[in-house]
């Protein structure tokens, strides 16, 4: 089953030190299969979108997925996965890739 984390929302709130996630879940034919919502504390826009790859990526592991296709119009985002990274958000979606199913981004 292929996933993508397509229409991945985001917005700031006016403390600018906080917002909220989104991401949705669909199948290769553009199918709903899940979502996630949350509240998070950031300081940057990067921040807020590897925090929300981070939540969609592991969203799609506790459901037991095991092909996931990643979507996110953030080229640095993208290649920050693939590779280890200082940025703690990154790291965590980086471990997460390298578990024992198929990440495509």
């Amino acid at each position: 089953m292929w996933i993508g984390q397509g229409q991945r929302r985001w917005s700031l709130s006016e403390r600018r030190n906080s917002a909220c996630i989104g991401g949705a879940v669909r199948d290769c034919c553009g199918e709903w299969l899940g979502g996630f919502t949350m509240s998070i504390d950031v300081s940057s826009v990067f921040q807020l979108e590897a925090r929300a790859l981070y939540v969609g990526l592991q969203f799609a592991w506790d459901r037991g997925f095991h092909s996931v296709a990643v979507e996110s119009d953030n080229a640095l985002l993208r290649s920050g996965v693939t590779v280890d990274s200082s940025f703690g958000e990154l790291r965590l979606a980086h471990a997460l890739c390298e578990r024992n199913w198929n990440v495509y981004v």
